[in-house]
């Protein structure tokens, strides 16, 4: 009985992507093999530049505590920019 109560799982619930804890170099080898931001084919370049910039967003939720070379960098484009 109890197992006509389950769900029946579809394929793709069952490939979907589990989290685990992945090191520096799991993390670049998807990166580049999925969406690297300087790929040479466009639309996986942009798809690239989307989703790293939404990791920086949702890592740093304030500018302010970004990596002290980025806030330089972004202080000189401000700068040229203004």
């Amino acid at each position: 009985m109890k197992n006509q109560n389950l769900k029946k799982k579809t394929f793709f619930q069952d490939f979907k992507l589990k989290p685990h804890k992945m090191n520096i170099e799991e993390a670049i080898d998807d990166i580049e093999a999925l969406y690297p931001t300087d790929s040479p084919f466009p639309d996986t370049n942009e798809i690239g530049k989307e989703l790293l910039n939404q990791a920086i967003e949702e890592v740093y939720s304030d500018w302010r505590n970004l990596p002290e070379e980025v806030i330089l960098r972004y202080a000189q484009l401000c700068r040229r920019r203004g």
